[in-house]
């Protein structure tokens, strides 16, 4: 089963920290998100590694979303 992970105020969005996915195959992580869900200024990774929308997420895959910091 895969998990996705909203950190920051992503989790506020979506209404919940985590979500674990029932999967049989790879799905590109685009379809597995809200379509309200922000498409840019989040940082993506899977499986601890930098990713996109686009990445396929397998049934065993780790995701981690979380927005863009900016500060000086």
């Amino acid at each position: 089963m895969a998990e996705i992970r909203f950190l920051g105020y992503l989790s506020a969005l979506v209404g919940r920290r985590t979500e674990k996915v029932e999967l049989t195959k790879p799905v590109p992580l685009r379809e597995l998100l809200p379509a309200s869900f922000p498409r840019e200024n989040i940082i993506i990774l899977v499986d601890e590694h930098p990713a996109d929308l686009d990445t396929p997420i397998r049934p065993e895959s780790s995701v981690a979303l979380m927005p863009m910091l900016s500060g000086g």
